[in-house]
């Protein structure tokens, strides 16, 4: 009897036991759209969780990918089941690996096929890539955290290179027939020509960049512009901030080569800019000079416990002395004018005459500025200086034209 009351209590143990913990059924994937890719390709990767019948609230791990064939571009989490993120998922072309850790309130997931993130590479040479997963975890919904995942799989790139241009096939023409002659010589033929080897593809000029500003201010965003050969059917411009790993842009060169981007707002540190091209048959370009950009606070002067910049503070100075102008120049006419009134005329002309120079010495401010828009861009605080000079000048110029006749 004792017996029968422990084996008893030992099923019913067991029972609880696999009640309290899930069989280890979750599964997590990596796969592409293709599995054969051109150099110079973009290729996007999907990682994917099956909960198996568990319903799962958590799921990490490591994709390992070879840097010496794949270079991570961008990570796109906007498709995922998993709304809750400790870290943002991130990547590294120096370990070759994305990190992700993504989690769902209740009820979890008990799908078979969910997005976890999507990864976007670029296949730099020809080779075989294997991609795989390394310190995963899927955990069950189950307020235990209880590790579910059953296994991991892997997925491999075949890196191809493009196809070269194939010459049109030379026609031959043969030669004419010949009249043997009465003696019945042996006749001759000349063979036709070999047709020539195929020549091999040219590599892809590498694109220019213009007008990048070597120091721009926090704020400001950045805008880069240059030119690629005209058979360039993409140009990718890489930003890395203070050495880690860049984010890219893409864009489509106009039918001229030229191109443009429009980038992020820039942030405090040191940017390292620079772009490639890849031809229409997928050949990618050697890499344009590293631009540097340092981004810094515009320098500021403190009054009075207010800290003024020194684009506002000079600006303020130019309103200010054309206010002052402006008035004396028009008081002192007023007070000539009444006292002596057979020589407004004269007055007239002498004030027209100051405020002459004085517009000269403002425009020359200007052309300053433009002149060194076509040696670097100008910030948003120089830009915004440039068009108040241009309407405080017009609206003095309607001032003293109003009041002076």
């Amino acid at each position: 009897m004792a017996i029968k009351k422990t084996l008893l209590a030992s099923v019913v143990a067991l029972a609880m036991l696999a009640y309290a913990y899930p069989a280890l059924a979750a599964t997590l994937s990596i796969s592409s759209g293709s599995t054969n890719v051109t150099a110079g390709d973009i290729v996007t990767v999907r990682v994917s969780v099956n909960a198996g019948g568990t319903a799962i609230n958590t799921a990490e791990g490591t994709l390992q990918f070879p840097t010496d064939v794949l270079q991570a571009l961008s990570l796109d989490k906007s498709s995922s089941i998993f709304s809750i993120w400790v870290e943002d998922p991130s990547f590294s072309n120096q370990s070759g690996q994305v990190s992700f850790s993504g989690g769902l309130p209740n009820p979890g997931y008990s799908g078979t096929n969910g997005t976890v993130l999507t990864v976007s590479f670029r296949a730099k040479t020809t080779g075989v890539a294997t991609l795989s997963l390394a310190n995963a975890v899927v955990r069950a919904n189950d307020g235990l955290g209880t590790n579910v995942l059953q296994s991991t799989g892997t997925l491999q790139l075949k890196v191809i290179s493009a196809p070269a241009a194939t010459p049109a096939p030379t026609q031959t023409t043969p030669p004419p027939a010949k009249t043997p002659p009465a003696q019945s010589a042996p006749v001759v033929v000349t063979p036709p020509e070999t047709t020539p080897a195929a020549t091999p593809v040219a590599a892809t000029p590498k694109p220019v960049l213009n007008l990048v500003p070597a120091h721009m201010y926090i704020g400001d965003q950045l805008s880069v512009s240059g030119h690629a050969p005209q058979q360039d059917a993409q140009v990718y411009l890489y930003i890395a901030k203070d050495g880690g790993d860049p984010s890219v842009l893409k864009t489509t060169p106009d039918t001229s080569g030229a191109f443009s981007f429009s980038g992020p707002v820039l942030e405090k540190g040191t940017y390292e800019v620079w772009a490639e091209g890849v031809s229409q048959e997928g050949v990618l370009s050697d890499p344009t000079d590293t631009v540097r950009i340092i981004v810094g606070d515009e320098p500021h002067i403190t009054i009075g416990g207010i800290s003024v910049s020194t684009t506002s503070l000079l600006l303020l100075l130019l309103a200010f002395l054309a206010l002052a102008c402006a008035v004396a120049l028009v008081g002192w006419y007023k007070v000539y004018q009444y006292r002596h009134t057979s020589e407004a005329l004269k007055m007239q002309k002498n004030v027209h005459r100051a405020f002459v120079v004085f517009k000269d010495g403002i425009e020359k401010h200007i052309e300053a500025l433009d002149d060194a828009t076509t040696k670097r861009e100008l910030s948003s605080a120089e830009t915004k200086l440039k068009t108040d000079l241009r309407t405080n000048l017009s609206d003095l110029e309607k001032f003293i034209q109003d009041e002076l006749g």
